[in-house]
C-alpha cells in the first residue's frame, strides 16, 4: 500500500488559487515544475486542492485533480473532505441535473454515504425514499423528529439548506429544535443563508435563530452568507437582526475579508454602508484592502479605496500595499492603484522581514507587459 504525505503550505499558494479558478494548465506547470503536487494542503485549514476545486464548482479541475491521485477522502480540520462537499452539493438540490451526474461520475458512491446515518426523515427530505413528512411528524417523538445524522444535522437542517420553507415550517409546527447545529456547529440559520431563500431565513430569524451562532471556525452566519451568495438584501437582513459587523473568524477573517474573498462586491458595499470596519486585520495582518488586491478583485478594489481604506497598512511579515502589488497584481489592479496612488506613502525600497526583499526586487522576478511595467513605476514614483 503507497502512503503519500499531504504537504502542508500557505494558503497563498498559487495551486489553491488556480483550483479555485478552474486554471488547469497552471496546474499542470507547477506540477510539472516540482513547484505543488495535487497533495498539498493548506497550512491555516488543512484544505486540498480538490478541496478547493470542488467547493468553487470547478469540476474539470476536479477531474484532472483525480486522474493526478488527488485523495477525495482526504480530511480538512473540519473533518469535511472533498468526497462529502460533492454529495452536500447533490443533496442541496441546487445544482442542476447535469452537475449532479457529474458529480456522482467523479465522486462515485463509496461505504462513507452509505455512514451518513440519515433517519427516515432525513432521506425524505433529501429524496432518499419516498416519505409522507406531516405524517411521520405527527407519529413521531421530539427525540425522532431531532435525530441527527452521523455529521450531527437534524432533518429540518436539510431542509433550511434546501430552502424548503414548507418543510421548514412543518418541521417547526411539529416541535423541531431550529437552534441544534451539526457537529461543526453550524447551524440550520447558516444553511437557509446558503440556500438563498430570504423566506427560511426570515422564518428562522423570527423563530429565534442567533444571528451570531459560530461555527466551530467561528464563521457567523454573516461569513456564511457571503461565502456563497452576493445577496446585500440578506446581509440587511442579518444586521437588523443584530449580527456582528467585525466579528473574526478563527483566523481573524471578517464578513469583509470574506466579501472580498469571494468576490461579493455588493456585500462589500453593504457591509461597509453598514458601518465594517475596513482596517481590521485577519491573524497576518492583512486587511480586506490586502486581500483584494492579492485575489485582483477590481470592483472590489474600487469600493474600497473609495471608501478611503487605509493604503499604508503593513502587514505582520512587512509587506505593503507595493510588495502584494509587485507580487499579485495584474494590470486593471494596478491600474486602479495608479488612480488611487496619492494615498500611497511608502519608500519603494522598504523591505519585508520575510525574505528581505523591496517591491521593486519582486516586481522584477515577474514576466510581465511593458504597460505593467509602466503602471508599476508610475505607482512607485507616487510613493
Amino acid at each position: 500500500m503507497l502512503l503519500r504525505m499531504s504537504n502542508s503550505i500557505p494558503r497563498s499558494a498559487e495551486v489553491f488559487k488556480y483550483a479555485a479558478n478552474g486554471d488547469i494548465l497552471g496546474l499542470q506547470s507547477l506540477f510539472d515544475l516540482g513547484k505543488a503536487s495535487p497533495f498539498d494542503v493548506c497550512s491555516v485549514k488543512g484544505q486540498s486542492a480538490l478541496r478547493y476545486a470542488v467547493s468553487k464548482n470547478q469540476l474539470d479541475v476536479c477531474e484532472f485533480l483525480l486522474q493526478k491521485q488527488a485523495d477525495p477522502f482526504l480530511e480538512d480540520r473540519t473533518n469535511l473532505c472533498a468526497f462529502d462537499i460533492a454529495w452536500n452539493k447533490i443533496f442541496s438540490g441546487k445544482a442542476s441535473r447535469d452537475m449532479q451526474a457529474r458529480l456522482q461520475a467523479l465522486f462515485l458512491k463509496t461505504d462513507r454515504l452509505e455512514q451518513r446515518g440519515f433517519s427516515k426523515l432525513h432521506q425524505g427530505i433529501l429524496g432518499l425514499r419516498h416519505v409522507n413528512l406531516e405524517e411521520e411528524l405527527r407519529f413521531s417523538s421530539r427525540t425522532a423528529i431531532n435525530q441527527k445524522d452521523a455529521d450531527g444535522r437534524t432533518a429540518v437542517s436539510w431542509a433550511a439548506w434546501r430552502g424548503d420553507i414548507d418543510a421548514v415550517e412543518l418541521f417547526t409546527k411539529y416541535g423541531s429544535d431550529i437552534k441544534i447545529p451539526s457537529k461543526r456547529q453550524i447551524a440550520p440559520i447558516h444553511y437557509a443563508l446558503e440556500s438563498g431563500s430570504a423566506s427560511v431565513v426570515q422564518f428562522l430569524l423570527n423563530a429565534g435563530a442567533d444571528p451570531n451562532h459560530p461555527s466551530d471556525e467561528g464563521l457567523t452566519p454573516l461569513h456564511w452568507l457571503i461565502a456563497t451568495h452576493d445577496r446585500p438584501d440578506l446581509v440587511q437582513l442579518l444586521v437588523e437582526y443584530g449580527s456582528a459587523l467585525n466579528c473574526g473568524d478563527f483566523t481573524g477573517t471578517t464578513p469583509l475579508m470574506t466579501a472580498v474573498q469571494h468576490n461579493c462586491p455588493r456585500s462589500v458595499r453593504k457591509l461597509i454602508e453598514q458601518g465594517a470596519n475596513l482596517e481590521e486585520e485577519d491573524e497576518e495582518g492583512w486587511t480586506a484592502l490586502n486581500l483584494a488586491i492579492f485575489m485582483n478583485r477590481h470592483e472590489c478594489l474600487k469600493i474600497l479605496l473609495d471608501a478611503q481604506a487605509n493604503c499604508e497598512h503593513i502587514t505582520s511579515d512587512g509587506s505593503s500595499i507595493l510588495h502584494f502589488a509587485a507580487e499579485n497584481a495584474d494590470l486593471k489592479t494596478m491600474q486602479s492603484l495608479v488612480r488611487r496612488s496619492s494615498h500611497l506613502h511608502f519608500p519603494i525600497d522598504s523591505k519585508r522581514q520575510e525574505d528581505g526583499l523591496t517591491a521593486l526586487e519582486l516586481a522584477e522576478e515577474r514576466t510581465v507587459t511593458d504597460e505593467w511595467q509602466l503602471m508599476f513605476l508610475k505607482l512607485c514614483q507616487c510613493t
